[in-house]
């Protein structure tokens, strides 16, 4: 009751007789606040407190933030109050809020309500006022309700680096690698730079970051490029990652030629190590090299398969198989 008397006293009087006013009213020792809690018990629109803070009492802009944060006011009419009675830009207020302690998401839904910011542009003012990449992720999310996909945009717009908007999809969204390398993807960053991301942020190793990029749906020339970029993997390591993620033989001779420019022996041998049987070895020669079956013989036989290996493999390749004859019966006779 007495806040209220006070306060019609305020209203009534004029500034005037505000400055000719005892120093406390609750007996805070604050004057500024002890004016602003008056005013809020009275009813008075948070816009006109921080005008009156402002003019009576020569509040600057951060320390009407505080004040109106102490009093339990919400970030939007915190920064409606402010625009009013200071006419800051988006991101001034966005830094008064963020000294006066209010949460990433708080300040998002601010920005949100009071300059109709999208993504992009709170993304870019939340990281320009010292929010981490995992704390923008969860304010886009909760305020706008934004996908990983988008979130990852907004993030990369306000020029996180890939490394940080990676851990922010493992840490908020709680994606493995196979599905931050999509989200990554669709952000528009290149095999290279996700596989540096994915080792870094996850420890994924050579055949987790092969497979992840072929679920992004990077060419495998791209993936072979990547994996001897960010890791120096030799060519039997990278064709080892490669078969893990069910590339065929063809697919990963025809890579290593394109991309290291590796000869034909040396891919031979480089299959075999791998694991590749001689009959798909034998399907690389000759439908890469269209070799003649001698030839495909003398190869799988000097890259060290068997005698019978060999053999098996040439029947197939050339459909060599022994068909025995048809017996026919005799006719009856009448």
């Amino acid at each position: 009751m007495k806040a209220r008397i006070y306060a019609a006293i305020l209203l009534t009087a004029g500034f005037l007789s505000l400055l000719a006013m005892p120093p406390t009213v609750s007996g805070s020792g604050d004057a500024a606040r002890d004016l602003a809690n008056v005013l809020q018990q009275a009813g008075v629109p948070v816009t006109e407190i921080a005008v009156r803070l402002s003019r009576v009492f020569h509040c600057t802009a951060d320390r009407v933030a505080d004040i109106l944060k102490d009093l339990g006011y919400g970030a939007v009419s915190a920064a409606e109050a402010l625009r009013t009675a200071f006419n800051p830009g988006r991101n001034r207020v966005a830094r008064l809020l963020r000294g006066a302690g209010y949460s990433a998401r708080a300040i998002a839904r601010a920005l949100k309500s009071v300059f109709a910011a999208d993504e992009d542009r709170v993304a870019t003012t939340l990281k320009a006022v010292v929010f981490t990449a995992t704390q923008v992720a969860g304010a886009l999310s909760h305020v706008f309700g934004s996908s990983a996909e988008r979130v990852a945009g907004a993030l990369k717009a306000a020029r996180f680096s890939i490394e940080e908007i990676a851990g922010a999809l493992k840490s908020w969204f709680a994606l493995d690698e196979d599905r931050a390398a999509i989200v990554l993807k669709t952000a528009v960053f290149n095999a290279v730079r996700i596989a540096g991301a994915l080792q870094t942020v996850y420890n994924a190793t050579v055949p987790r970051v092969a497979k992840a990029l072929k679920a992004a749906r990077f060419a495998i020339d791209e993936i072979a490029g990547a994996l001897e970029e960010k890791f120096h993997a030799g060519e039997e390591r990278i064709a080892g990652a490669l078969k893990l993620a069910i590339y065929s033989a063809v697919s990963i001779a025809g890579a290593l030629q394109r991309v290291f420019g590796t000869p034909m022996k040396r891919v031979i041998k480089v299959l075999k190590k791998t694991g590749f049987s001689a009959v798909d070895v034998g399907i690389v020669i000759k439908t890469i090299w269209l070799k003649s079956r001698e030839k495909v013989r003398f190869l799988l036989t000097e890259a060290g398969y068997t005698a019978g290996q060999v053999s098996v493999a040439i029947q197939i390749l050339f459909k060599e198989f022994e068909i025995p004859p048809v017996r026919t019966l005799p006719r009856d006779r009448k």
